[in-house]
């Protein structure tokens, strides 16, 4: 366009390129030499540039991107910044290096360019998040740039943090603060995620509906001798507190007495964990002889009699350590892998 800026990368340049801010005068030659893509686009003898006149409009590429790719495939070295400090700069100029295949282009100079950049992302961290809080499509940097540890950080704390909204239709990711993450994600991944979580999801929700169908099972079917306590006196009593508190605390959640399905599960898997985890259980009060009070809640002084050990708290505390500490699913798929180790050589 005539009336925005135009940048001249070199005076006896033959194309120009038009971006939706500013434009550029470049040389094909260069070009054509940096990348695969603009060789395609770009060589004097190809359809493209036959069709073009000497100009290209690229209203979706991000100016300040584009022009740092066009100051490495011209040589323009000292003219590069010594790091980028807007994550939108380096998002988007991870989106032109997949777009125009140019990762090696730029290999020499992102370590450095993402490092202030990638230490405020990393410290963007609250309980269960492992980072990159707010910046979840740091997601296609790292798929850009083949950086493997950090895709899989990313991946697994979005599994474990975020949760699902549907937008005209459509299954979105929102993060832990209840931002929706952006559109620039690498193909797959959100789909991906949502059914890693889901089944995090669905192994909370089994804990809960297996323990409760063993207690229904032994308080409301079982013949009278069979009992889950581990006590040894007044079982059946214990097993019927303990499923008293479990129906109270699974309706609290709005678990019981309708069986909820994952989808209807609208917490994060760590948010939902800690809900469950906080589920009180009253342990049966042991009577104890000589004792001016009568009743004892839960330990007796000897160690004997005890319904301490009765409840459901330890057991949900330890499932869900291991559900939640599993690393499969990550949110990670296989066609992810081989796409970070071909970029990353």
């Amino acid at each position: 366009m005539e009336d925005q800026p135009c940048t001249v990368l070199d005076p006896s340049g033959d194309l120009r390129l038009s971006t939706a801010t500013q434009d550029f005068v470049v040389s094909s030659k260069a070009m054509c030499l940096a990348s695969p893509v603009w060789r395609a686009m770009f060589d004097p003898q190809g359809r493209w540039a036959k069709q073009s006149s000497g100009v290209f409009d690229l209203p979706d590429d991000d100016a300040h991107a584009l022009l740092l790719l066009l100051r490495i495939a011209h040589l323009q070295f000292s003219d590069l910044p010594d790091a980028l400090v807007i994550y939108r700069h380096l998002l988007q100029l991870a989106v032109l290096c997949d777009k125009y295949d140019t990762v090696q282009l730029v290999r020499p100079w992102i370590s450095e360019w993402q490092a202030p950049l990638q230490a405020q992302a990393e410290e963007s961290c609250r309980e269960g998040c492992e980072g990159y809080e707010g910046y979840e499509t740091w997601l296609f940097v790292a798929w850009t740039f083949g950086d493997e540890a950090v895709f899989g950080k990313i991946s697994r704390s979005l599994v474990l943090t975020s949760t699902v909204a549907v937008v005209d239709g459509e299954e979105r990711l929102v993060n832990a603060q209840g931002v929706m993450v952006g559109d620039t994600m690498p193909p797959g991944s959100v789909d991906t995620i949502i059914e890693a979580r889901s089944e995090r999801i669905s192994a909370l929700l089994e804990m809960c509906y297996k323990l409760l169908d063993q207690y229904e099972s032994s308080t409301l079917v079982a013949p009278g001798d069979t009992s889950i306590c581990t006590c040894g006196q007044s079982s059946k009593e214990c097993d019927t507190l303990v499923y008293g508190c479990l129906i109270k605390g699974l309706r609290s959640l709005k678990l019981f007495p309708e069986r909820a399905k994952v989808n209807e599960v609208e917490l994060s898997v760590v948010a939902f964990a800690d809900k469950l985890r906080s589920l009180e259980c009253f342990a049966y009060p042991v009577v104890l002889q000589n004792d001016p009070y009568g009743y004892r809640y839960g330990r007796h002084p000897m160690g004997q009699g005890s319904h301490s050990s009765c409840g459901f708290t330890l057991a949900f505390a330890n499932h869900i350590k291991v559900i939640i500490g599993q690393e499969e699913p990550s949110g990670v798929l296989e066609a992810h892998l081989t796409h970070l180790h071909e970029q990353k050589k």
